[in-house]
């Protein structure tokens, strides 16, 4: 992911373990984690998830903190 990030691509990803802790949660997603899923979990907390990363690639909030970041953007589409 952050080698990604460096090149400026928007790469969606979800973050799934077994072993749930906090801090973990809050390092997947500062590090950028579209959603965060300890087992087990219901498909619909899924879905949920992969509807969020198909709509990341043009979420403004996200772009936003990209560039905020000082990390080139790229659209899912170039």
């Amino acid at each position: 992911q952050r080698r990604l990030a460096s090149e400026g691509r928007l790469v969606p990803f979800i973050f799934i373990t077994a072993f749930y802790d906090q801090a973990t949660q809050d390092r997947a997603l500062k590090a950028g984690a579209v959603g965060f899923l300890s087992k087990p979990f219901a498909s619909h907390e899924l879905i949920a998830c992969l509807e969020r990363a198909m709509q990341s690639g043009s979420d403004p909030a996200i772009v936003d903190r990209y560039r905020a970041a000082g990390l080139p953007y790229r659209s899912p589409t170039e």
